[in-house]
């Protein structure tokens, strides 16, 4: 006799399926001991940050990783799972997730997928000491800018001279 899906599992499978098939970074996270509040704050932080926090069951993680032929040890997928994906930066919300571990003991990260690869939570730590897309690029234009506003400065600096002694020469005469 086959199996009878209900269409709940049908739309949480469709659901998994999409939030793991648009993201670049998947974090599985254990939280239990957590509070509602801790949860709540946590999500506020990825939501700051293009990422978001759902609980998944693990059956049905399982079935869309196989779909997707993503790789993970079989442990990432046992006990209650909080998946945290991104589809934007993996630093920033590494940033946030191993900061929110170091106050809340509670929450432990199993591991990762990043662009189709696992990383366990040593290489989380790592992704989390490296600086922010955002901050990456403001590194990088200030280092456009600043031979620039050197040249500028040094461009008009003998015409700002010129213009002083003009200046001075009319200030003697009246």
């Amino acid at each position: 006799m086959a199996k009878v899906i209900k269409q709940e599992k049908i739309d949480d499978l469709a659901s998994i399926r999409d939030m793991i098939g648009e993201s670049t970074f998947i974090v599985m996270t254990d939280y239990r001991g957590l509070d509602v509040s801790s949860i709540t704050d946590l999500r506020r932080q990825l939501r700051e940050n293009d990422a978001q926090a759902r609980v998944c069951k693990n059956t049905l993680s399982r079935i869309v990783f196989k779909e997707l032929s993503l790789d993970y040890p079989s442990e990432t997928l046992q006990g209650p799972t909080m998946m945290i994906t991104s589809s934007k930066d993996a630093s920033s919300v590494s940033k946030v997730l191993v900061g929110f571990s170091k106050k809340n003991e509670d929450l432990g990260i199993k591991g990762g997928i990043l662009d189709n690869k696992f990383v366990d939570l040593s290489i989380i730590k790592e992704l989390s000491k490296l600086p922010s897309k955002q901050e990456l690029i403001a590194k990088t234009v200030g280092q456009i800018k600043a031979p620039l506003t050197g040249l500028v400065a040094s461009l008009s600096s003998p015409i700002n001279g010129f213009v002083n002694v003009l200046r001075s020469i009319n200030d003697k005469k009246q």
